[in-house]
């Protein structure tokens, strides 16, 4: 950690020149488990009354994104990424006893998203002349995600069985936090074309999103750069 900061500081001092721009595909290799809760009860509710809650697990997410990258000094590059990744999960709901009036059973595809923007500090690990190298790097992330609809949110935001309950609405209430990213990866510019081809991986660690998001997760990368 010591040797990335100090890299990363080494990077903000040095004067920086654009090397290129690239787009790629992302897909996150992680699951979230899938929940079933028969009856969610709260307190003041009549006996008997509550929410019944299935869910599927999460898993699968695709998406891309747009990377800025930045001569800093030799074998050393910055590089601002924007990206996101989305998939769908189906839950199903219903009320129980007292409740069972009011929430009618409830099937949907509800979305997960996750979309924010990290800063890498890139260090060419093993130069291939001509040609290109592999990398390692590390550097912040901010993240925005969507809740996982579960218990603990249907505890969250409702005070009673007997009030309506919205899945969908709930997915839209975006969770923001900052972590570190970790990278490793290749880049491969064939002698005379005007584009290079990148493969890497990408460990995103950010402790603070609530349960049962992930606190981390592997992102596998596949793409092109255009001018680097």
């Amino acid at each position: 950690m010591k040797k990335l900061i100090a890299v990363l500081v080494l990077c903000m001092l040095a004067v920086p020149s654009f090397a290129g721009i690239g787009f790629h595909l992302n897909y996150d290799a992680t699951t979230i488990d899938g929940e079933v809760s028969p009856q969610i009860t709260f307190d003041g509710d009549v006996a008997g009354s509550g929410i019944a809650l299935v869910r599927d697990e999460v898993s699968g997410l695709v998406g891309g994104g747009i990377d800025f990258t930045f001569g800093m000094i030799p074998m050393i590059d910055l590089m601002l990424s924007i990206e996101g990744a989305y998939g769908t999960y189906a839950v199903a709901y219903a009320g129980v006893g007292a409740a069972a009036a009011i929430n009618e059973p409830v099937n949907e595809d509800i979305p997960y998203l996750r979309a924010g923007a990290d800063l890498t500090a890139l260090y060419t690990i093993l130069p291939i002349p001509m040609v290109g190298g592999v990398y390692v790097g590390g550097g912040p992330s901010f993240m925005a995600v969507a809740p996982v609809f579960s218990k603990d949110l249907v505890l969250d935001n409702f005070q009673s069985a007997e009030e309506e309950v919205d899945a969908a609405s709930l997915a839209d209430d975006i969770q923001m936090e900052f972590g570190l990213h970790l990278t490793v990866g290749a880049k491969l510019k064939p002698v005379g074309w005007p584009i290079a081809f990148r493969v890497g991986a990408k460990y995103y660690i950010i402790p603070s999103l609530e349960d049962p998001a992930p606190g981390s997760w592997l992102t596998l990368q596949a793409g092109i750069v255009l001018g680097g």
